[in-house]
C-alpha cells in the first residue's frame, strides 16, 4: 500500500514548500509500468535553451495518469486534482540537473490552474538524482512570480531520493 511522509514540518507554513510530502508506492506497479512504456514511446521535444535534461509531453486526454495522480494525492490528505499535461523529465548524464527554481503555476485552455506541483518517479537511482527543497532567501518572493529565486548559497531542508513509484 501507499505510505505518506511529510516534509519541512518544521520549515514553517510561510516555506513554498511548506505541506510537501511524499507518497511511495503512488502508483500500482502495472500502472507504473505501463506509465515507463509510454514515456518510452514518445518524442523528446526540441530545447529551447542549454539544459542538461530531456523533456517529452503528453496530453492525458482520457484522465488515465490524472486520475491515478489525483487519488495518490488524496491518500496523502491533499485536495488537489491533477491537469492533463504531463511533462515528462530525462536526465540522461549523470550529474545532470536544474538550477534552484520555483515552479509556476500552469493553466488550461479552459482556465483550470494547478496548485501543486507532482513529481513521480518512474525509476529509482543507484545515487544522486535527489530533489532538494531549499531554504528561502532574502529577494526570492520578488523573483518567484516569475519561477525565479534570488542568487546565492542555501542550506537543504529536505533531499528526496528518487525511488521507483515515488510521488512527490
Amino acid at each position: 500500500g501507499a505510505a505518506v511522509g511529510r516534509l519541512l514540518e518544521a520549515g514553517g507554513a510561510s516555506h513554498p514548500g511548506a505541506g510537501s510530502c511524499t507518497v511511495d508506492n503512488a502508483l500500482p506497479p502495472e500502472a507504473l509500468e505501463r506509465l515507463l512504456a509510454l514515456w518510452r514511446s514518445l518524442p523528446v521535444a526540441s530545447k529551447d535553451k542549454e539544459s542538461p535534461i530531456e523533456r517529452s509531453y503528453l496530453f492525458d486526454s482520457e484522465g488515465w495518469l490524472t486520475g491515478l495522480l489525483t487519488a495518490a494525492a488524496a491518500a496523502a490528505g491533499l485536495r488537489c486534482v491533477a491537469l492533463p499535461g504531463v511533462r515528462f523529465l530525462h536526465y540522461p548524464e549523470p550529474g545532470g540537473h536544474l538550477p534552484p527554481h520555483v515552479d509556476l503555476p500552469r493553466c488550461t485552455a479552459g482556465g483550470a490552474k494547478s496548485t501543486h506541483t507532482f513529481l513521480l518517479y518512474l525509476t529509482g537511482c543507484g545515487r544522486g538524482g535527489e530533489t532538494l527543497l531549499l531554504e528561502e532567501r532574502e529577494g526570492d518572493a520578488a523573483l518567484a512570480r516569475m519561477g525565479g529565486v534570488a542568487p546565492g548559497p542555501r542550506a537543504t531542508l529536505e533531499a528526496v531520493r528518487p525511488r521507483e513509484g515515488r510521488l512527490l
